[in-house]
């Protein structure tokens, strides 16, 4: 063994255990940095878990969307064959769908899994920033930004923005997955790059952009521009364009006025992310278009002079990897979200838009504020100190701003009045606040609300069908019945208008006219189970029982958890004299609805006529526990009595009956069937009690019971 041996053996050693110290600190580095970032987001967004549900898009995705209410075939079939709001998010509406199976509508439970999707996506930042070369406090840095940072609160606290965080997830995912691919050449990183991309496309057509970020990152590895490179971004390609024509041709951007506009108003949107993420100091859920459009308006000046600057910076530091990488990844993630036009959105830009597209400048603030200690750290420890303390002054600031921008989203009143606050002529801020309060019975406001919105835009579609159903609540037909027509004028597909002029209809009495609206709002939509159930009741009143049948057991098939379309169908199933299948749907209907008197009232018919006479009285006094003025249920359980040889007790019952209704004229039968049977036992005469109460019965379930609902429905 020669003496050079001997002395490296010991330094191979010593190595060894520098580079194991290292790597041990820089994993204990790792797990604390990021439990600090994921405990200071979960800081900044804890009011979010006391958020409601709110009037922005809420209803449609989630509340009135009957694709999510039921975890079957059929419905998960409907989510991912039709779009809502001309938007195509199949995966996101899987989410809600399983929320929904497990909690119902609990804003807890929803709101949480957003904060968890997006505390999982900064967690996925800080990921990347270290696997694609950024240092370690860079990389914290990053993490921390995006994590904190207030322009990404309308993402996570609103409920239907799930698609950013649920896109975003799978797209950084795609992003990991595909850097490894690039670092290693396996073909397993490959597959899971374009997996992660089809969810994230699913998730949200924004994901768009994928394929032109995996360019980028093939030029920031370094990969030289060859027929493999091309041949790798076709699958993405694919599955991206594929995806996004579903949303795309139902949004397609269209040119503005003229190419002057054009372009202003999309340098003004290129500009607007950037400033807004870089100095956030007033965030507004919807953002108006400064009017006028000319190049002389100050807001046009200033973005195109920051867009000149923003050119100017690219250009000097064309040759940093870091800068170009942020410039590059900014430009192809927001590309297709930079408008040229006013026609298609009512808001030009989003908050929420920027929740990506932001991810190059997080890399590129935490690589620069790296470099910065690196240049200080040898200046002594005043400047490491004050840089240290603008940097948490910096951070605190935007916690202390989101946790505050967090509370705008607590409820639909208070959100659109901020909203009114900015923006005095938002016309979809009035609507929506007007939905608001006319859910809070607060009627007047309301109507306020809905006429302000109209003035403001008198194209505004949603707030004539809103109006147009409050002058129905006030018996108003005429009026309800010209704001729906304006509806249809406006909107000629929109289901929801079609139903509500069926609605008036039958309540003038105008059946016939009243079933071609109902049935055009289903063509339209075959989810509508506002139309279905009213179809069902004008097929009933008429005697179309099969039609009615297949209304009533669509709508169970749609949504499930309908206790009205299981009492209907219960009483269906009664008049074809299938007592048990009648019997297992009002029982249906109450464990859904356990307050509803008139399913114990059915309830109780069938089983009087089950000759179970104890526990129909029971349904029946349950009835009129919940309604104490329920003249059916009296004279029903009245002849209950009546078949127990409890006469007294039914004649009150009956009496009872004709108190509250005088015109109740089953009760009157009832009653004088039990005078025949009491006059007929004085005078010695062979009366069968038993039969005449029997057939009474039965004439009271085939005939009465049908003209008592046509009655109801009239």
């Amino acid at each position: 063994m020669t003496e050079n041996t001997q002395n490296n053996q010991p330094m191979d050693a010593v190595e060894k255990l520098d580079a194991l110290s290292k790597k041990k600190k820089t994993k204990v580095f790792t797990v604390a940095a990021i439990v600090v970032i994921l405990l200071a987001t979960t800081l900044a967004y804890l009011p979010t878990l006391k958020n409601d549900f709110i009037y922005l898009d809420d209803d449609s995705h989630l509340l009135e969307n009957p694709a999510v209410r039921v975890l079957d075939a059929e419905h998960i079939k409907h989510m991912f064959t039709t779009t809502v709001s001309g938007v195509y998010v199949p995966l996101t509406f899987l989410t809600f769908a399983f929320e929904h199976h497990l909690f119902k509508y609990t804003p807890f439970i929803y709101h949480l899994d957003n904060l968890l999707l997006h505390l999982a996506v900064t967690a996925l930042v800080y990921y990347l920033a270290l696997q694609i070369g950024l240092p370690l406090r860079a990389a914290f840095i990053a993490g921390l930004l995006f994590g904190i940072h207030p322009m990404h609160v309308e993402s996570v606290s609103w409920i239907t923005e799930r698609k950013d965080v649920l896109y975003s997830f799978f797209y950084i995912l795609a992003l990991c997955a595909y850097w490894k691919y690039l670092s290693g050449g396996k073909k397993a990183p490959y597959v899971a790059s374009v997996i992660f991309g089809v969810l994230s496309m699913l998730a949200k057509p924004m994901a768009l952009s994928l394929p032109l970020v995996l360019f980028v990152f093939d030029w920031f590895k370094g990969r030289k521009l060859t027929l493999s490179m091309i041949l790798d971004k076709i699958p993405h390609f694919l599955y991206a364009v594929g995806i996004a024509w579903i949303t795309y041709r139902l949004n397609a951007r269209i040119p503005g006025e003229n190419v002057q506009s054009g372009a202003i108003i999309w340098i003004y949107t290129f500009v607007f992310y950037i400033r807004q993420f870089l100095l956030p100091l007033v965030l507004v859920p919807m953002y108006a278009l400064p009017e006028p459009i000319v190049a002389m308006n100050v807001h046009y000046l200033v973005s195109a002079g920051l867009f000149l600057v923003i050119v100017g910076f690219l250009f000097r530091m064309r040759k940093n990897r870091w800068v170009m990488l942020a410039a590059l990844y900014y430009f192809f993630s927001i590309f297709f979200l930079l408008r040229y036009d006013t026609v298609v959105d009512k808001n030009i830009v989003a908050d929420r838009f920027m929740y990506l597209p932001c991810l190059g400048i997080c890399f590129l603030l935490g690589y620069g504020i790296d470099r910065l200690y690196e240049r200080i750290k040898g200046w002594g420890g005043l400047p490491v100190a004050t840089v240290t303390i603008l940097l948490l002054t910096a951070a605190g600031w935007l916690g202390v701003k989101t946790f505050t921008q967090t509370k705008v989203w607590r409820a639909s009143i208070p959100f659109w009045s901020y909203v009114l606050q900015y923006y005095p002529e938002n016309a979809m801020a009035y609507g929506n606040r007007g939905e608001a309060y006319k859910d809070q019975e607060r009627y007047d406001l309301a109507m306020k609300d809905f006429n302000t919105s109209i003035i403001v835009d008198p194209d505004y579609m949603e707030s004539y069908n809103s109006r147009g159903q409050m002058y129905g609540m006030m018996g108003d037909m005429d009026a309800a019945l010209a704001d729906f027509k304006k509806v249809i004028e406006l909107r000629p597909d929109f289901d929801e208008a079609y139903n509500n002029i069926g609605v008036i209809y039958a309540m003038q009495e105008r059946s016939d006219e009243a079933i071609g609206y109902y049935e055009k709002a289903v063509k339209i939509d075959p989810f509508n189970n506002d139309a279905l159930y009213n179809a069902g009741e004008h097929y009933f009143k008429n005697g179309e029982f099969d039609k009615a049948f297949e209304s009533f057991q669509r709508i169970i098939e749609i949504d499930p958890s309908s206790g009205g379309a299981y009492n209907k169908r219960g009483l269906l199933y009664g008049l074809q004299q299938k007592h048990d299948q009648a019997l297992a749907d009002f029982n249906r209907a109450i464990a859904i609805n356990p307050l509803d008197s008139e399913t114990y009232k059915n309830k109780g018919v069938i089983l009087e006529h089950q000759k179970k006479f104890d526990e129909a009285i029971e349904n029946y006094n349950k009835a009129l526990e919940l309604d104490p003025l329920f003249a059916d249920a009296y004279c029903f359980r009245g002849n209950s009595y009546a078949q127990t040889g409890q006469y007294g007790v039914a004649a009150k019952d009956f009496a009872k009956a004709l108190e509250i209704d005088p015109d109740h004229w089953r009760a009157k039968q009832s009653q004088d069937a039990l005078i025949n049977i009491l006059t007929g036992r004085k005078k010695g005469q062979n009366v069968d009690i038993q039969k005449i109460i029997s057939e009474e019965q039965e004439k009271r379930w085939k005939i009465s019971d049908i003209e008592k609902e046509t009655e109801k429905m009239k």
